[in-house]
């Protein structure tokens, strides 16, 4: 990426994304959008159950997470570049650009197109292949998953301090066979305490990995160049006393020769 790039774009190469609705996008992020979304209506000639799949995806990771994606939205972005630069070493690592993109601005404006399908194309986005990415965005943009195995570690730790209540009641009563009290309390604890340490173990990946791989904060400039022109910015230049030019040293080269015949008076002054 270049370093004074005013904006960037981001866009598939199969030829379905517009490039007509660029001057839309440009006009956005010149308004002051620092991020420009897009989301496509599919061709008639896509397949129903392809259509009816990624609809019933959008909104379970808008359910399942904070995300707020809506249904069809598609990696053809307009990024201002200054928030681009912030954001680019957490790229490698965020999944999914599209959930990363409506994580990172939420309320950005949205512009709609028509998808142009492209007859006779070849997908190498096989159903294998689209599983696994929709997968690992639930994954990565959830908490759900990982908050459940700490929800079902308390509630077997509580089932289990239930059961154990129970054992010793039952033994009171004298109602029990020897050994097995102990043999239900030891699968009961040991079970829910396995439980709640996984759930514990899940808090700290939620903690330590997931939120450290995204970025806490950015930051954005005030002002907007005109136009969406990006200024051209002067290198700052401190008033210094001018340098003085440094000595030249020279620098004696010696052959083979004239090493080996010196080295033999060299140790003889040195005795």
């Amino acid at each position: 990426m270049r370093r004074g790039a005013a904006w960037v774009c981001t866009m598939d190469s199969d030829g379905e994304h517009p490039v007509k609705i660029l001057p839309e996008l440009v006009q956005a992020w010149q308004d002051g959008a620092p991020m420009v979304h897009t989301v496509r209506s599919y061709d008639a000639r896509v397949s129903a159950i392809k259509r009816y799949l990624s609809g019933a995806y959008y909104v379970l990771l808008q359910r399942i997470s904070n995300v707020r994606i809506a249904p069809g939205m598609a990696d053809y972005n307009l990024w201002d570049g200054e928030l681009l630069r912030q954001v680019q070493p957490f790229l490698a690592h965020c999944g999914l650009l599209r959930p990363f993109a409506s994580w990172l601005a939420p309320n950005a404006p949205v512009v709609h197109y028509a998808q142009e399908f492209v007859a006779g194309r070849p997908s190498r986005f096989t159903w294998r292949k689209m599983l696994s990415t929709g997968f690992a965005g639930l994954v990565r943009y959830s908490e759900m998953p990982l908050r459940f195995f700490l929800l079902a570690g308390v509630l077997s730790f509580a089932a289990g301090v239930g059961i154990a209540i129970f054992a010793a009641i039952s033994v009171a009563a004298g109602k029990t066979v020897p050994g097995w009290a102990s043999i239900l309390m030891l699968i009961s604890g040991f079970g829910a305490l396995h439980r709640l340490s996984l759930g514990v173990l899940a808090e700290y990946v939620v903690r330590l990995m997931f939120r450290r791989s995204l970025p806490a904060y950015v930051t954005r400039s005030s002002t907007r160049p005109p136009g969406g022109q990006a200024q051209a910015r002067a290198p700052a230049r401190a008033a210094c006393l001018p340098r003085r030019p440094r000595p030249r040293t020279t620098r004696r080269r010696y052959s083979l020769g004239h090493v080996l015949k010196t080295r033999p008076a060299r140790a003889a002054r040195a005795r």
